[in-house]
């Protein structure tokens, strides 16, 4: 094994001009001899899965009046936050935007 470890350390080399050589093109490696039988080095592919689909149960007109008010509950508590940041920051789309000591060196 080492023998053969150093002999391709060898071939590996690049002496004189061989540095230069130019690779094996694609058409020129499909030339090259290659064992016919060749067997597969890689794994099969993994098996494939059957899938099962659950259809899942509609709701029922009882539950979709409690899902319903939910929103309006929420959008309620939002507007009520909105209203308070109203109250402490004031409305910055009804006021003009001042005029800053960067913006008038621009």
């Amino acid at each position: 094994m080492a023998q053969v470890r150093e002999q391709e350390r060898r071939k590996a080399e690049a002496v004189g001009k061989d540095y230069a050589a130019r690779p094996a093109s694609y058409k020129g490696s499909l030339s090259l001899k290659q064992d016919r039988f060749t067997t597969r080095k890689r794994s099969r592919s993994p098996a494939k899965r059957d899938v099962e689909f659950v259809e899942l149960e509609k709701p029922k007109e009882g539950t979709l009046a409690t899902t319903s008010s939910r929103p309006v509950q929420m959008s309620r508590e939002a507007e009520e936050r909105r209203r308070k940041l109203v109250e402490t920051y004031g409305d910055a789309a009804s006021k003009s935007k001042p005029a800053t000591a960067s913006s008038s060196f621009v």
